[in-house]
């Protein structure tokens, strides 16, 4: 009998249904494969390593360092990346290049970072990427039939699709250490440790003014004696100033002219100082001493009455009037909103006051972390008041506001007492940090002096048509690239196709060996 061609299936239709099984078993494991390569994706996008900034002065600022989100080459898809800064405002985002942008496979975006200490110590931050695939990027799904000789139909479908609740992040570690100032110098003696020497506290301050005949006293010289000296001449505004003053004992006197000027008070003034608060509106009044009256002179034969001419009045010593602090319309806000406005008023050329108030809306809003005040370069905080929290004068033109909660509803106000020698608060800015509910954080940098805006908590949307989302609410999924690792794609590749051909000679097997009874009742 002539042979037959030989099929790939058997005769046998039992032999034809093994066949088809084991076909239909290579076929989903490529397709779990690939859709296992789609879900484990994460792990080839990466942020680099963590930057450190070293030792900074306080008060200066560090060269710039970049946080660096890369795309793996081996990836085929494109990544929408919005990156966020967390921390405190001791760093500061230069340029932020990843905000809401589609990175490529074999590409990047980078965060431009600087650090600039504004106390001493330790200090750390992070940069955080939120990630998902962009518009068109998304894991579909897939479909195979496999027709049998039979007429019969095996239909398989691949649904792998990514989490849609999921935003995977990456993040970049940053730190600094901030130093003091002023140390000593350093000990030639290897054997001897290097100590700081300890700061005096030094932020008192003595202001005041005088008045001739309750008008501004120009020309008179008020001396500082005591722990420190200074001496300073009264200009047309009246006032005078005695700043960064340490903790001790000072004598305030003036200097003037005692044949035309007396005191009508007090002319040499006793303080003592703690190094920290100041010693506000202390008035020292003066008024002029009237003519002599002169005596009359006897004629005769008669002698004239002599008359007394009236001694003029001085003029009584107007108290200078306080400047109530500037208002802003803080209106309620509604919703889950911080809401932030400020006010400033001029009391004289160089003498501001600044009023910064906050409210909160529906919901509570924690302010441990911090409000800072930057005022421009040369500008004086001579003093600082809040209605709620503490208020720190970390350096002359820098003051930290926080320490408090407020509840909905609840507003709270920072009144500040400026010098800007340049007349103008241009060039101030505010960083605002906190959080709502103690779960939703916050932070913005605000440049300038607003007079009303709108703080709110950033959402985490999932990344799609291009549109990236805010600070990421929950914990990285694993193995999202935090560390920089990321699994070989051609490793599993190479175990799918080894397994796919032991599972095609083991079924090929099986098929000759029923193949061949057959073939000897055939002869």
């Amino acid at each position: 009998m002539a042979k037959q061609p030989m099929s790939v299936l058997a005769d046998n239709p039992r032999q034809n249904r093994l066949f088809l099984i084991i076909l239909a078993g290579l076929i989903i494991i490529s397709m779990l494969f690939l859709g296992f390569n789609q879900l484990t994706s994460a792990h080839a996008q990466t942020a680099n390593g963590p930057l450190n900034f070293g030792n900074v002065t306080v008060g200066t600022n560090s060269g710039t360092q970049d946080a660096v989100f890369s795309v793996s080459p081996s990836l085929t898809t494109t990544y929408n990346v919005t990156a966020t800064y967390v921390g405190d405002g001791n760093f500061t985002v230069v340029n932020n290049g990843c905000n809401g942008v589609n990175v490529s496979p074999d590409n990047s975006c980078s965060v431009t970072v600087q650090f600039n200490p504004l106390t001493a110590g330790p200090h750390a931050g992070t940069i955080n990427f939120a990630y998902g695939p962009a518009a068109g990027f998304s894991p579909g799904s897939g479909e195979a039939v496999i027709n049998s000789e039979g007429g019969s139909k095996i239909k398989l479908t691949n649904s792998l699709n990514a989490p849609s609740q999921q935003v995977p992040t990456a993040s970049t570690a940053l730190s600094g250490v901030g130093i003091p100032a002023t140390t000593t110098a350093p000990s030639p003696s290897p054997s001897i440790p290097v100590t700081t020497k300890p700061q005096p506290t030094c932020g008192s301050q003595i202001q005041g003014y005088v008045l001739i005949d309750g008008k501004p006293g120009a020309g008179v010289v008020v001396n500082l004696t005591g722990t420190s000296k200074n001496s300073v001449t009264i200009g047309d505004g009246g006032y005078f100033y005695f700043n960064n003053l340490c903790a001790g004992d000072y004598t305030v006197s003036l200097d003037y002219d005692h044949t035309k000027y007396k005191a009508n008070d007090a002319d040499v003034r006793q303080f003592k100082l703690d190094g920290k608060n100041p010693s506000r509106d202390n008035a020292f009044s003066l008024s002029t001493i009237p003519a002599t009256t002169a005596v009359p002179t006897t004629a005769a034969p008669t002698t004239a009455a002599p008359t007394t001419a009236a001694p003029t009045t001085p003029a009584t010593t107007a108290a200078p009037t306080t400047a109530a602090p500037p208002t802003c319309n803080l209106t309620s806000p509604v919703g889950t909103v911080l809401r932030l406005c400020t006010a400033t008023s001029q009391q004289d050329g160089t003498h501001f006051l600044l009023t910064v108030q906050v409210g909160a809306g529906d919901s509570p809003v924690n302010l441990n972390d911090t409000v800072i005040v930057n005022l421009p370069s040369g500008a004086t905080v001579t003093a600082a008041t809040a209605s709620l929290g503490t208020a720190t004068v970390t350096s002359n033109n820098t003051v930290r506001w926080g320490t408090f909660s407020l509840s909905p509803k609840q507003s709270a106000s920072l009144v500040l007492s400026i010098d800007a020698p340049n007349g103008n608060l241009n060039g101030s800015s505010l960083f605002v940090s906190g959080s709502f509910n103690r779960s939703q954080a916050f932070q913005q940098r605000i440049p300038g002096l607003p007079g009303l805006i709108d703080i709110v908590p950033a959402s985490v949307t999932q990344a799609t048509g291009g549109q990236g989302g805010g600070v990421p609410s929950q914990a990285p999924a694993t193995g999202t690239g935090q560390d920089g690792t990321q699994d070989t794609p051609v490793f599993w590749l190479i175990l799918a196709a080894i397994a796919a051909g032991g599972l095609g000679i083991f079924g090929l097997y099986l098929t000759g060996r029923s193949r061949k009874p057959d073939q000897k009742e055939q002869k």
